[in-house]
């Protein structure tokens, strides 16, 4: 998934789906926004965006955040399911949301 402004790229969002015991969820790989694009709405709609294709096939999302963009996920309903680790920068943690 892309996010554009005025035709330029300005953001995208990579994922693939994962199979649990109790169903289908998406991981998202990767979600990015170029850094002058960041804190305008891009990062949430690329998720709003995965959400309304994933919601009658996927029970939720997952993804790993860093530290720093928990406060923005958390802000979108997410949870930390997972403990917390240090990739020799900063703390990663896992993140889930139902859909």
């Amino acid at each position: 998934m892309l996010a554009e402004k005025e035709e330029k790229l300005v953001g995208g969002l990579w994922y693939a789906p994962v199979y649990t015991l109790v169903g289908r969820d998406v991981f998202v790989e990767r979600l990015y926004v170029v850094p002058e694009q960041r804190r305008k709405g891009y990062g949430e709609a690329l998720l709003e965006e995965l959400v309304e294709k994933e919601k009658n096939i996927s029970e939720g999302i997952q993804l790993v955040a860093p530290e720093s963009a928990l406060a923005f996920y958390f802000s979108l309903g997410f949870q930390r399911i997972g403990k917390e680790h240090y990739d020799g920068r900063q703390n990663f943690s896992l993140l889930y949301v139902w859909i």
